[in-house]
C-alpha cells in the first residue's frame, strides 16, 4: 500500500461512499457501494462476501458438478480486501469514490480461485528471478446507437454501429454522436487516471480499438479492466450500447484483446532486445517456447465461452495454429525484435469478451514455464499461418470442451497456476458448455439469441 487512508483524507476529497469493485471469474464486473463509516471500519480486516461471487454462473444460476473446494463447503462467506493503491477520488459533481479489491479466505490464505490474487503469485515469481513484466493491452469493443434496453427489446438483433456503416478500417469520418461518445470516454479516463496511447476505428462497423500503454502486469490487466467498465458507464449515461463479445455477428469481423509483454531487468533495461548478431535473445526465445507449450491449455483462458471461438476464422485476424512467428500477425505468438526498447512478445489470441487478469496470469505462466526449463519453440513460421494443409500445423482447440480438456491435461499451468484454480476454472467451463447444449445453441451455425442474451451486456 503506498499510502493510508482515514477519515480526514476521505473527507478531504469529500467521499461519503466508495464502491467495492472486482471482476467475476466470467469477467463480469461486480462489487458493492459502501458507506464511508463501512469502508473505514473494513480497510483492515475486510468484508465478508458471499462464496457464490464465484459460484454463480451467467444465468444467475448456481454452478455444480465439480468440486467446490474447501473454501466453499456449507456456503461460508470469503474475504473481499481493497487494494488501496487503486482507490479513484470522486470527479466532481459525485461523492463516491472507487477502489479495485481481492479475496481471501476466512482463516487467511489468499483464495485459490480470485484473478488479481492469482496474476500477482505469477508475476512475484518472475519478479524474484529479477524479471518485470510489463504489458500493453489492445481492446477492441463495438458501439451500437441502441441503449442496452432498446438492443435487449430487440433480441440483439438489428443494430445500428455508431458512427454509421463505414465498413473499413481507421475511417474518421464520424457521426457526431460517435465524437461525442469518444470524447467523453477520454474524459472518464482522464477521471479515473487510466492512461491511453491511441484509439481508432476498427475493421468491422461500430468497433473501435483502444491501445493502453505499457504498464506492469498486474497494472496494466487492472486497466484494461477499468477501460471495459468506461465503456459500458459512456455507453449507459449516453443512451447507447457496447459489447465485448468475441463474435456478436457472422458477418462482421471479431473483437480481440492482444497482449504485448515485455521483461524488464529492476533498473528497467528491455531483456527482449535483440543484437545485431542475435536478433532473437535467448530469453525471447524461451519465452516463446513456454507461451507455445502452454497454448492450447492457455486457449481456455483466452476464449472463455462457447461464442469465443466463433471468432477462430482463417483470414480474418485472430490465429488458428499453434504457431509463432518474427513480425507476423498470422500467428499466435508474434515476436517483435528489436534493438532498442520496443522488443516484445505479443499474444494474439486473447478476446476482447476473456478475463483480463486470467489472461495476464496465464501469459505470464507460459513465459515462466518456457524460461524455468528452456523451452524451445519450433521453427518461426513464414508466410501465412493461416489455410495451410490439413495436418501441416498444430491447431488451436476450436471448442470451449476441448481447451479445457487440453488445460487439465497441461502440468505445466497445473504447476504455474495450481491444481485448485485449474479444476475449478475448468468445471465452470464445462457447466458453460452444457449450458450452451442444454439452451439449443450447439447447434447453431450462426450466433444464438442464446449466446446474446447471455453474454451481450455482461462479459
Amino acid at each position: 500500500m503506498a499510502f493510508s487512508i482515514d477519515e480526514a483524507l476521505l473527507a478531504d476529497h469529500g467521499v461519503a461512499a466508495v464502491r467495492l469493485e472486482y471482476l467475476n471469474l466470467d469477467g463480469t464486473h461486480c462489487g458493492k457501494v459502501v458507506s464511508r463509516a463501512k469502508f473505514l471500519a473494513g480497510i483492515e480486516r475486510g468484508w465478508a462476501w458471499p462464496d457464490l461471487a464465484f459460484g454463480l454462473c451467467l444465468g444467475n444460476t448456481v454452478q455444480f458438478g465439480f468440486d467446490w473446494g474447501a473454501w466453499r463447503g456449507e456456503l461460508p462467506d470469503v474475504v473481499l480486501v481493497a487494494d488501496l493503491d487503486t482507490m479513484v477520488w470522486p470527479p466532481v459533481g459525485s461523492s463516491v469514490a472507487r477502489v479495485l479489491a481481492s479475496f481471501r479466505e476466512n482463516s487467511g490464505r489468499p483464495l485459490a480461485v480470485c484473478p488479481r490474487t492469482l496474476l500477482r503469485s505469477v508475476d512475484g515469481r518472475l519478479r524474484e528471478r529479477g524479471l518485470h513484466a510489463f504489458a500493453a493491452v489492445e481492446i477492441e469493443a463495438t458501439v451500437f446507437e441502441e441503449s442496452y434496453a432498446e438492443a435487449a427489446a430487440q433480441h440483439y438483433r438489428d443494430l445500428t454501429p455508431l458512427g454509421g456503416r463505414s465498413g473499413a478500417m481507421l475511417v474518421m469520418t464520424k457521426s457526431p454522436a460517435y465524437q461525442r461518445f469518444m470524447s467523453e470516454l477520454l474524459d472518464r479516463f482522464d477521471q479515473q487516471g487510466i492512461g491511453w496511447e491511441a484509439w481508432s476505428d476498427e475493421a468491422a462497423i461500430g468497433q473501435v480499438e483502444i491501445n493502453l500503454p505499457p504498464a506492469p502486469a498486474p497494472e496494466a490487466a487492472d486497466q484494461a479492466a477499468r477501460v471495459k467498465q468506461c465503456l459500458r458507464e459512456v455507453a449507459h449515461d449516453l443512451g447507447h450500447s457496447v459489447t465485448f463479445m468475441a463474435k456478436w455477428h457472422d458477418q462482421e469481423y471479431g473483437q480481440g484483446a492482444h497482449v504485448n509483454v515485455s521483461l524488464r531487468d529492476p533498473h528497467g533495461v528491455n531483456l527482449l532486445t535483440g543484437t545485431g548478431d542475435e536478433p532473437v535473445p535467448d530469453l525471447m526465445r524461451h519465452a516463446a517456447g513456454g507461451l507455445l507449450a502452454t497454448l492450447p491449455g492457455f486457449a481456455s483462458l483466452a476464449m472463455p465461452f462457447p461464442s469465443s471461438y466463433r471468432r477462430l476464422a482463417e483470414l480474418e485476424g485472430p490465429p488458428t495454429t499453434v504457431t509463432w512467428g518474427l513480425n507476423n500477425k498470422s500467428c499466435a505468438v508474434r515476436a517483435v525484435p528489436s534493438l532498442g526498447p520496443a522488443a516484445r512478445l505479443e499474444h494474439r489470441l486473447p478476446g476482447a469478451d476473456a478475463h483480463p487478469h486470467l489472461v495476464m496470469a496465464g501469459i505470464l505462466a507460459g513465459i515462466e514455464a518456457g524460461i524455468e526449463n528452456r523451452l524451445e519453440p519450433q521453427q518461426p513460421i513464414e508466410g501465412l499461418a493461416w489455410m495451410r494443409p490439413d495436418g501441416a500445423l498444430p491447431m488451436i482447440p476450436s471448442s470451449i470442451n476441448r481447451s479445457a480438456n487440453a488445460l487439465t491435461n497441461d502440468p505445466l499451468l497445473a504447476t504455474a497456476l495450481g491444481r485448485e484454480f485449474i479444476d475449478y476454472w475448468v468445471g465452470t467451463r464445462r457447466w458453460e458448455w452444457r449450458a450452451f447444449h442444454a439452451a439449443g445453441a450447439g447447434g447453431s451455425p450462426v450466433v444464438s439469441e442464446w449466446e446474446m442474451s447471455r453474454y451481450f451486456e455482461l462479459v
